[in-house]
């Protein structure tokens, strides 16, 4: 693979990640889906790996990747303004 497919899979990734939070958190508003019991330290290291992969997509390839790693801190801001501090 080359670096350019490299920096799709890791930018794909980020964004995969990145969007878990919601998506559980969806998930668990339907009564026929399980409850997991996730943390929130769970889903911090989620976005800490979606952060890292998005840099290494942006070192990789198109810089345009970098503004991938904005996504997972916006989630945290989004997430600690919802929960109350």
């Amino acid at each position: 693979m080359s670096k350019k497919d490299w920096s799709e899979v890791c930018g794909f990734m980020s964004l995969g990640c990145s969007s878990f939070f919601w998506v559980a958190h969806l998930l668990r508003l339907l009564v026929t889906a399980p409850h997991f019991q996730l943390s929130f330290y769970f889903f911090l290291g989620q976005w800490a790996l979606a952060l890292v992969l998005a840099l290494i997509a942006a070192a990789l390839g198109s810089y345009r990747w970098a503004y991938a790693a904005l996504l997972p801190i916006l989630n945290w801001l989004a997430s600690y303004y919802l929960v109350g501090g």
